[in-house]
């Protein structure tokens, strides 16, 4: 039999956030730690899976995990307004005050349908968002995709799946798909299924109108290149920004030009002692995406218990680790590190049939619902 894990002894962690990096963190600290884990939200939004739910009706349902099911009463519910370093203190809008020797910042981005949603008081004002947005993807006949990042490719491949009867059309400002982390073949090889999913692939143009057409009727998406598409139905696949009201009035001199925290190789907030930042709200060079945030996670446990052992701390290596698109149901499309080109099967076995979702219900030790 294995020993348990030691017990971390860093005093009070207070962690803000409950998505990818700050749910994982606490999770990975609740059993072996004092710790609070706030959150504005009720739940943990599945990210990875939103898009699922904008094509296929109560699918919703497995991508808003309830917080208080995983961490009970170490869990709080509300909004941070303000951070006070000197007595350290967190200040949320309802007037309540927590005090922390250790604070995790883990705010995460901010996105628009599908890719998230608002927050929302409750799950099923999450279920009711999505699948009233399945009714307008259903009803429309020439869908336009803006953005050919990992995200637009991605809903480009739940619809080739669902709808085969639609016109599709993904506008992509760069001149390859996908990130440019990616090799030219594998974005190449990408960009060929898509096609031959049906999808209308438009690379090196910029869409001019995004902020004046209409997403919810018909209109016309014009291109820098002089394209007018007609459409019913627009969808933003461009662009997430920083979580950080949390922090700006606090810590806005720490902030880089994107409002991310500027961190060290240890996640420490630059001059904030005791203060750390993980997941997109940190400065680290490298891809924000939910594997990488979690990566942070662990990285941030393995140092708390380094430091009650006594041990040296250890560093953070940014990097990339692996992507893996999910192009529709059946369709998968990876690679590791650099260059190395992950098995499609592989992809399609792990992420795409359920985007994770039965994972991630699992890592969280519950059990999803059907």
């Amino acid at each position: 039999m294995g020993s348990s894990p030691s017990r971390i002894d860093c005093g009070h962690i207070v962690i803000v956030g409950g998505g990818y990096a700050g749910a994982n963190l606490a999770y990975q600290l609740k059993d072996r730690a004092d710790i609070t884990i706030i959150s504005d939200t009720s739940y943990f939004f599945h990210k990875l899976a939103a898009l699922r739910a904008s094509v296929e009706k109560g699918f919703a349902k497995k991508i808003t995990i309830p917080l208080k099911d995983i961490f009970g009463d170490k869990l709080k519910v509300g909004k941070v307004t303000g951070i006070d370093t000197n007595t350290k203190t967190i200040s949320l809008e309802n007037g309540e005050s927590v005090k922390y020797d250790v604070l995790v910042l883990a705010t995460g981005s901010n996105g628009v349908l599908p890719c998230q949603t608002e927050p929302k008081t409750t799950p099923e004002e999450v279920h009711t968002v999505y699948d009233t947005y399945v009714d307008k993807v259903a009803a429309a006949r020439n869908i336009v995709i803006v953005g050919g990042g990992p995200v637009g490719v991605e809903m480009a491949g739940e619809l080739g799946t669902d709808f085969k009867d639609k016109s599709i059309t993904l506008i992509h400002a760069n001149d390859n798909l996908v990130s440019p982390h990616y090799t030219a073949k594998n974005r190449k090889d990408v960009q060929k299924i898509l096609e031959q999913m049906g999808v209308t692939v438009i690379l090196g143009d910029k869409v001019t109108n995004l902020e004046q057409l209409n997403k919810d009727g018909a209109t016309t998406v014009e291109t820098s290149g002089g394209k007018q598409i007609p459409t019913d139905l627009v969808i933003p696949c461009i662009g997430l920004t920083t979580r950080r009201d949390a922090y700006e009035s606090s810590l806005g001199d720490k902030m880089d030009s994107f409002g991310r925290l500027k961190v060290d190789e240890y996640f420490n907030v630059i001059g904030c002692e005791d203060v750390f930042a993980i997941g997109d709200c940190c400065n680290t060079d490298e891809p924000k995406m939910a594997l990488n945030g979690m990566e942070h996670a662990k990285c941030i446990v393995a140092n708390f218990a380094n430091k009650t052992s006594g041990k040296p701390l250890k560093k953070y290596n940014a990097g990339f680790i692996m992507m893996g698109i999910s192009i529709g149901r059946n369709v998968g499309f990876g690679q590791k590190g650099t260059s190395s080109t992950i098995p499609g099967f592989i992809i399609k076995m792990l992420k795409s049939r359920d985007l994770m979702t039965g994972k991630t219900w699992s890592d969280f030790g519950l059990k999803q619902p059907k």
